[in-house]
Formats: structure tokens, C-alpha cells, sequence
């Protein structure tokens, strides 16, 4: 004796996938069954209506589409619900509709997705007709109120009623129509082709109908390609239909279909980024986006229980799989093809726009325009432009030919190093890769300008009062010179703006960035005053231990005049040498830095010129410089030379500095 093996319907519909986006897919379900009844019934007036039902709560007159939508109906004039098709809906994972790629799961993603479902069916069965219906719903058995009896009715009529959206995916049910039957026409597009097609009305709260068939003509129909290519064994069949004039499609996009159902939707800029949205049609004089079908064997072999995603190869494991990269670049292809012009346009367009950028606006990439493969390979869409974006396309761009032309000249000097009499045999390709590399040199300090002229450019924006008042801590002014809390071995000498306050110390041994003197671990405050920290100098050393000199910055904060005694920042800076003097400073490694009678020690105290300042600067016998923005002073006892200058005076005398850099590249100086 045999026992049958039960379904726990509960446990089914909670495994069932459906993500909340395609929230409709349960619909479409509905219709393509509807299509298939109909198929099966061999009717030639083959319609299906399917009803929008809202879930109304308030009226608004002026939004007729403001209620969500709630509930549909989809009604057929197929075989219906006889006997075959009702023991076959019992199933689960029945192979009753095998060959048309059904999968028996459609039901489950109803439940997914809805409250109910109620069916009722008027069908001719032994020359007979009858009247099934029932309730189908995660209680119970799943099948409740049936009720089989005769009909008075003498056509076939099937409805099946979808009702009360779940919250978490009626929320993204949309609420037009036209949206709505966009859709469904998207997803069920390769039975629109068919010329036996049912009718198909969409309803909407009993009023407004919309024929999907003239629909689909209307927007759909006008210009059809057709084309097939191989990737591996397999064949695809491509169809690329022209949309004109509809607002519910907005990209280029091309749908994998299985079973004559679309699948999965992607843009088509992931195969060919030059084909624009809205390419114009001289003929018609407006504009049109592609929508491209895509059917295959392997799609529909391939397939997942719920029809919403395709198998393909991952990394170097195939087996029967194909990778999805090669089926793009077969596709690309194609639509190259038959958009040619389209897409040469578009591709020029887009090239003359990058180099009237890189002549303008970025003369530091000037190298490239040797490359306009390079800058033809660049995705962009000119009328959609972002400059920082481009920019970093640009740059990627730039690192290619840099890494390509160090590569080449490697190769010739290791060449020439064994075999001097290569040079000779080489030497034009030689004279090229200099030329190549004298090209990026200038672009290089083309680069190292334009970063120049932002720095600077941020510096005098910190050092304007803020909304709120207040102006910037030293903090801030310090990061953009050299970072806080790291050393020369933690920044890299083109993220370090020493320049701003004197050219020659951008070059040095060993520089320290509001560290303890006394430590060589972030973390390690035993040492550090008690006093604001930001007030911790940067350490520079040029040259060798023994012939070293060490220079001093202490930052204060813009406008800051009120200072107590152990705030005096000349008593700060006569600590930090005489601890310097006494070898109590460490280096980075943990190792003292050494420091004789002799070394020389260069101040500079960066504040504004308040009366605080003032004052200590008349204390200490500082002579005020010529021009008034500051004051020097050498003391003799410390062998150090102190200079304060003002904020002013260092971003003026900045700015005047690399004025004629930023003259000769074509580019303003921050104001």
C-alpha cells in the first residue's frame, strides 16, 4: 500500500522567493495562464479582462489614481478549471504544463504576495457544463469553499481574484494604468508578437479600459528586428522593438525571457555604453528608446523555481553554464550592428567633449589627447555630464599610459643595457618613449600646480570666520599643512603643503606632526603638555645628524588674543629647545634625536597679529619686518632665529609665489 506525500503549504509559500520590486510577477502569473486556457480551449476570440480593484479610504477628485491599488481580477474565456486542471492546481511542482516552461509555482507566488485567492469557473466538460469554485488561501489544506456544481452558463468563463495586496508589496504595486499595462506588455511581449494573440483589457476600477493589444501597436509595434547569434553551443534569438513617446520607459533595455516571459530586465549601457537614451529618428523627427527580447534554449533550461533569475558561470567554472560577460559581448555585437550610426554619433560627440575638458578645464591630462582610443573607451553620456566623475575616469586613464610608458622604457634600458648595439636598432622607438615620458612629466607638474591652487584655495577658506562667528581651531590650519599626529614616514611627500610656509621644507630627514617629543607612540600622552595640544610644534631635521638644523612651527588659532602664561608661545618654544638640547626627543623608531651647542634652530610662530601677540613680540625684542605682516628676531642665547608671521602674510606671500605657475597653466588664483 502506497502513501501519498503531503505538501505543508505554509512551509512552501514562506520558501518561495519574490522580491518586493516585482511584486506584479504573481499577476502576470495569472495571465499567462489565462493564455494558455485559452490555447488549450482552441478559441479564436480568445480575451482576457483583468480588473484593478483600489483600496479606497478617502476621495480625492483631482488624483483619480491616489488609492493603491488593492486586489485583481483576471477573467478568461478558456477551458477553465476541469478536472486535469483542477487535480493539477493540487499539485505541487506539477509537470502538467511542463513543455510551456510552467513550473507549478505560479499558485505559491500568489500566496506570496496576497492575502487570497478565489477562483471561479464556468467549463465544458463531457458535454457538460459546470461551475467550480473555491477559495485557495495558506489555511487549511490551501483549498477551502469548493463547490462543483452544473452550469446554466454555456460559455467558458474563468476568474481568478488576487485580493488584498500584502503591505510589504502592494506598497510597490503601481498605481497608473498605464504603468500597470506597460508592464504586463513588457513581461508577456513575445504573445503580443504573436498575431493569434488573446485580447487583453486592462479595467481600471470598472472605468477607465485600456486594450493592451492597440496599446502594444500603438507604442511597441512600429519598427521590429530580428536576429539570432551562438555563444558556446547555444542559440539566442534577439528582437529589438523602437518605443516612441512613452513616459513609463525611460532607459534602453533589454529583457532575458524564458518560456516566452520575461525573466530579468537590464539596462543596455552594461553592453553598449555609447547607445544613448532618447536616440532621435530623423524619419519620424522624435525621439525613441530601444526595448530588446532576448530567448533562448539556455534560459530556458536554466531557469529558478520562481522565474526570476538565470544561471550563469562563475569564474572559471563553467560546466554546462556560459559566462554572461561572453553572451554581452556577442550581444554588443549586434546592437552595434544596427545602431551604428547612433552609436558612432554618440561616440564622437563624447570624444570632442573630453578633449575640449582636458584643453580647458584639466591641462594636466594633455597626455591622453595622444590617446583618443583611450578617451573613446571612456563611458559618457555628454548631456548628463559629471566633471568630477569624468575626472576620475580621466585620471584612471592617465595611470594607463604612465604604467604602459614605465613598463616600455624598463624594457629598453634592460634592452640596451645588455646589447649596446640596440640603441641603434631601437632608437626610434626609443626617441618615442621619451617623447611619451617628457609628455607625462609636464602633466605631472601640471597636476602638482592645479593641487597647488585647491590647497590654497582651501587654506583661505579656513581662515575666514565661520557662520557661526567663530573661526577655524588651529587644528584645521595644521591638517592642511601636514596631517596631525603622524611623521614623515606615514605621509607621502605630495600630500604634505610645507610650501605654504617656506619651499625648502618640503625637503627633510624626519618630520614629526604634533607628537610628543618625548614618545614615538600616538597613543603615549605621558609627555604631551597639558595645554592645547594643537599647540605642539612639527618637527623638521635637514640633513645629516651632525650637520643638522631643526625648525619649529607652532599654529595658533586665527584671531585668537588671549593667552595665559603658560600659553606664552615663546615659553612653549624655549621648552620644546631646551628639551631638544638636552637629547630628551625621540624619533619615530624610539631613538634620540641628536642635538649639539651648535645646531641651529628656525622659528616660526604662524597666529594673527593680535595685541597678545604684539605685545610678546615687544617683550621678547622682535623687530617688526618692513612690510608690517610680522615680526623676527634672532636669540642669541638659544641660537635660534624666530619669526612670527601672520596668516595674512603667509597665504599672500603663497599665492605670489606660484601666482606665475598658475598664470602659465591658464588657471585663476584663489582670491
Amino acid at each position: 500500500m502506497s502513501e501519498i506525500i503531503e505538501i505543508d503549504l505554509k512551509g512552501r509559500v514562506k520558501s518561495t522567493k519574490l522580491a518586493q520590486t516585482r511584486c506584479l510577477l504573481p499577476v502576470y502569473e495569472a495571465i499567462i495562464n489565462s493564455i494558455h486556457a485559452i490555447e488549450d480551449a482552441k478559441a479564436k476570440n480568445g480575451e482576457i479582462t483583468i480588473s484593478l480593484e483600489r483600496k479606497k479610504e478617502l476621495d480625492f477628485d483631482n488624483d483619480p489614481y491616489f488609492h493603491p491599488v488593492q486586489s485583481f481580477s483576471i477573467t478568461d474565456n478558456g477551458i477553465g478549471f476541469n478536472e486535469v486542471n483542477f487535480t493539477s492546481f493540487k499539485r505541487a511542482h506539477t509537470t502538467h504544463k511542463e513543455d510551456r516552461g510552467s513550473k507549478g509555482i505560479g499558485r505559491f507566488l500568489w500566496l506570496k504576495a496576497f492575502n487570497k485567492v478565489s477562483i471561479e469557473s464556468d467549463f465544458l466538460e463531457n458535454k457538460t457544463h459546470h461551475n467550480r469554485r473555491f477559495d485557495f488561501s495558506i489555511q487549511a489544506s490551501g483549498i477551502n469553499k469548493h463547490k462543483l456544481n452544473g452550469s446554466t452558463k454555456t460559455k467558458n468563463l474563468t476568474t481568478v481574484k488576487l485580493q488584498n495586496f500584502k503591505d510589504e508589496y502592494g506598497q510597490f504595486c503601481p498605481k497608473k494604468p498605464s504603468t500597470i499595462a506597460n508592464k504586463i506588455i513588457e513581461h508577456c511581449l513575445i504573445y503580443f508578437l504573436n498575431k493569434n494573440c488573446p485580447v487583453i483589457k486592462l479595467v481600471n476600477d470598472n472605468e477607465e479600459e485600456i486594450i493592451l493589444n492597440d496599446y502594444f501597436k500603438k507604442n511597441f509595434a512600429e519598427y521590429k528586428i530580428q536576429d539570432n547569434f551562438k555563444v558556446d553551443n547555444y542559440k539566442f534569438n534577439l528582437t529589438i522593438l523602437r518605443v516612441y513617446d512613452n513616459d513609463e520607459i525611460t532607459s534602453n533595455e533589454l529583457h532575458y525571457c524564458a518560456h516566452l516571459r520575461e525573466v530579468d530586465t537590464i539596462n543596455l549601457k552594461e553592453i553598449e555604453p555609447e547607445l544613448r537614451n532618447k536616440i532621435f529618428d530623423n524619419e519620424a523627427q522624435k525621439n525613441y528608446l530601444i526595448v530588446a527580447y532576448l530567448e533562448s534554449k539556455y534560459f530556458d533550461t536554466h531557469l529558478n523555481d520562481e522565474r526570476t533569475e538565470i544561471a550563469f558561470a562563475k569564474g572559471n567554472l563553467k560546466f554546462d553554464l556560459i559566462k554572461e560577460a561572453d553572451l554581452h559581448c556577442e550581444l554588443q555585437k549586434v546592437i552595434r550592428k544596427y545602431f551604428s550610426v547612433e552609436i558612432d554619433k554618440s561616440r564622437q560627440e563624447k570624444v570632442s567633449y573630453i578633449n575640449e575638458f582636458i584643453a580647458q578645464k584639466s591641462p594636466q591630462y594633455r597626455p591622453l589627447l595622444k590617446h583618443q582610443e583611450l578617451i573613446a573607451e571612456i563611458g559618457l553620456n555628454p548631456l548628463q555630464v559629471n566633471e568630477q566623475d569624468l575626472d576620475i575616469k580621466l585620471y584612471k586613464a592617465y595611470q594607463h599610459i604612465e604604467y604602459a610608458n614605465k613598463v616600455q622604457m624598463l624594457s629598453l634600458k634592460n634592452e640596451l643595457d645588455s646589447n649596446e648595439t640596440e640603441f641603434t636598432v631601437r632608437k626610434e622607438e626609443m626617441q618615442k618613449a621619451i617623447e611619451e615620458t617628457n609628455e607625462l612629466g609636464k602633466s605631472k607638474l601640471a597636476q602638482y600646480i592645479i593641487h597647488r591652487n585647491l590647497i590654497l584655495d582651501l587654506f583661505g577658506k579656513t581662515l575666514n570666520k565661520k557662520a557661526n562667528g567663530k573661526y577655524s581651531l588651529e587644528d584645521s590650519i595644521h591638517d592642511i599643512i601636514f596631517p596631525l599626529k603622524t611623521t614623515s614616514d606615514d605621509v607621502d611627500y605630495e600630500k604634505q603643503n610645507l610650501w605654504i610656509i617656506d619651499e625648502k621644507l618640503s625637503f627633510h630627514q624626519y618630520l614629526a606632526s604634533d607628537r610628543p617629543l618625548n614618545s614615538a607612540r600616538k597613543e603615549d600622552a605621558e609627555d604631551r603638555p597639558d595645554i592645547l595640544i594643537y599647540d605642539n610644534p612639527c618637527v623638521f631635521i635637514e640633513g645629516d645628524l651632525s650637520q643638522n638644523q631643526i625648525v619649529l612651527v607652532e599654529f595658533k588659532r586665527p584671531m585668537r588674543n588671549a593667552y595665559d602664561e603658560e600659553e606664552n608661545p615663546f615659553i612653549q618654544i624655549f621648552k620644546y629647545i631646551e628639551k631638544l638640547r638636552a637629547n630628551k626627543a625621540i624619533d619615530h623608531n624610539g631613538r634620540p634625536i641628536e642635538v649639539t651647542d651648535n645646531t641651529p634652530f628656525y622659528i616660526y610662530i604662524i597666529c594673527d597679529l593680535t595685541q597678545k601677540i604684539r605685545q610678546y613680540a615687544t617683550n621678547y625684542d622682535m623687530l617688526l619686518s618692513p612690510d608690517g605682516a610680522g615680526y623676527f628676531h634672532y636669540h642669541k642665547s638659544y641660537k635660534a632665529y624666530i619669526e612670527i608671521i601672520s596668516f595674512n602674510k603667509l597665504y599672500d606671500t603663497a599665492k605670489r609665489r606660484n601666482k606665475v605657475l598658475f598664470d602659465k597653466l591658464g588657471i585663476p588664483s584663489p582670491k
